[in-house]
């Protein structure tokens, strides 16, 4: 499509928003995250290729875009339970903290999660906004309802002797038990574990756009910020995505 027709798609999603924003308590229909995320996108298209207006046209465009967003955050936080709410909190704190450092990159524990999780699992391109992963069978994307299975602990204090004594005395069984906790850890909480951040505007699945069956193995595109998570989620809305 041309600039022009971008500009006044962008116009149309704002107007349809606005009005929705106004009437969704009398209607009782409220925006969720595809609705957001759509304006969003939008209108942050219009923005990046308005070259024929003024730069007071581009930053109302721009403003109105970290509007959405900004909403789209809100919401986000207020469907998630109180445990996932401190999660999101969490990481929000953890993401102002590291723009003064470098982030961290999965490619850079690609030993450790192949050691963790199967020699399958790998990272297949990344940088600042996404992580393209080919999630292993057998692993889940997330977990729909939270469990302690798998989660990775803190180390038992002790010396190594001790810690030696106690893997001597584990079984098979008990050798096969760790393994199955350690494999029901999910894909977003993999990545979590080693420090990379990722978007909270889908609370119940962390970067999460899109998924795959826990028996299926294959790439899987995460996001890493919220503006990512928000054009990835049109993307395949809009199936304008190229699966191959």
């Amino acid at each position: 499509p041309d600039i022009e027709h971008i500009q006044k798609s962008a116009m149309c999603a704002w107007d349809i928003y606005t009005a929705w924003e106004e009437l969704k308590d009398e209607l009782e229909m409220y925006p969720d995250l595809v609705t957001f995320c759509c304006t969003y996108s939008a209108l942050k298209r219009a923005a990046a290729v308005a070259v024929s207006v003024s730069m007071d046209e581009r930053e109302y465009l721009y403003d109105q875009s970290q509007h959405v967003l900004g909403r789209a955050q809100r919401y986000s936080k207020k469907v998630a339970g109180s445990k996932r709410r401190k999660l999101l909190n969490t990481i929000s704190r953890k993401e102002g903290a590291r723009k003064t450092n470098k982030e961290p990159l999965a490619k850079d524990h690609i030993e450790y999660l192949k050691e963790s999780y199967g020699e399958d699992f790998d990272i297949l391109y990344e940088d600042n906004n996404i992580v393209v992963v080919n999630k292993p069978s057998g692993m889940i994307c997330f977990h729909s309802h939270k469990t302690t299975n798998g989660k990775i602990k803190k180390k038992a204090k002790g010396n190594d002797k001790s810690k030696k004594r106690n893997e001597a005395l584990m079984d098979d069984s008990d050798v096969e038990m760790n393994n199955m906790n350690h494999s029901d850890v999910s894909l977003e909480d993999a990545l979590i574990n080693i420090g990379i951040s990722l978007s909270t505007l889908n609370s119940d699945a962390l970067g999460i756009v899109h998924r795959i069956d826990r028996g299926t193995s294959g790439c899987i595109v995460l996001a890493k910020n919220d503006d990512a998570h928000a054009r990835l989620l049109v993307e395949f809305f809009t199936r304008r995505v190229q699966k191959q």
